[in-house]
């Protein structure tokens, strides 16, 4: 987790560097949210208090939810997103594999852009100022061999030409915007909630983008993030059933 959390990071400086401080308190109020319901949870299940055995997975979906912010969002946005993430969507899990039902970051996202539907449509999103700090950070995880590398090639391939295809838009346009990329390089490939066999990896990648490029041309608004929060979402339900159809294979 502290790896992703590095990877991160180029594309939170890139943010801070375009949109200035504000996109920085939005980070910080993310971040401080997920810590803080994750101490809670701590010490509702043991009533006691250790910031150090957390797992570090507050610090990724909290980074997540503030970069897939606008940065002029309200600062209570960050937050209830970052807390509702771990204190409710990581909280639901999958009782014989272990892993979570749904990546806490997207359900965080969920929640506050359908509380704030405005938002949904912003163009102003943190972690979109430029594509590169993106690939650097999953590079960084392919370095480290950290990275479920199926699941981001199938979901960016299907999205591309079936946007090409259907959509008749420049689809490496649309890759750009919509929340696609950071979701195909970061919150699709989340080992506790997509498929751990690299058949399965592909098929999940696959309906990734099936599901996304359905959604999006269904949605009022071209731009909107939440097809893509919704599509990933769904396919994550999906996931603990792959890897059981491919076992019993």
């Amino acid at each position: 987790m502290l790896d992703v959390s590095i990877a991160l990071l180029p594309s939170a400086v890139m943010g801070v560097h375009f949109f200035g401080l504000r996109s920085a308190f939005v980070l910080i109020a993310a971040l401080l949210s997920s810590i803080v319901a994750d101490v809670a949870v701590r010490f509702v299940k043991t009533r006691r208090i250790d910031i150090l055995k957390t797992d570090k997975s507050p610090l990724v979906t909290g980074i997540l939810v503030g970069l897939c912010l606008p940065a002029h969002a309200p600062l209570w946005v960050p937050f209830v997103g970052g807390f509702f993430a771990i204190a409710v969507i990581k909280q639901l899990k999958i009782k014989k594999a272990g892993g979570n039902i749904f990546n806490p970051a997207l359900g965080g996202l969920l929640l506050v852009y359908l509380m704030v539907p405005n938002l949904a449509c912003d163009i102003g999103v943190i972690c979109e100022t430029a594509a590169w700090p993106l690939v650097l950070g999953f590079a960084y995880l392919c370095v480290r061999k950290i990275a479920r590398v199926h699941i981001t090639v199938a979901y960016i391939f299907v999205f591309l030409i079936l946007s090409w295809i259907f959509r008749d838009i420049n689809p490496f346009g649309l890759l750009s915007q919509g929340l696609v990329l950071i979701t195909a390089l970061f919150m699709a490939t989340d080992f506790r909630t997509s498929p751990a066999h690299p058949l399965g990896q592909i098929i999940f990648g696959l309906g990734c983008g099936v599901v996304v490029v359905v959604l999006q041309s269904i949605a009022a608004s071209a731009g909107s993030h939440l097809p893509v929060i919704v599509g990933v979402l769904l396919m994550n339900i999906t996931a603990p059933i792959m890897d059981r159809a491919i076992r019993n294979m």
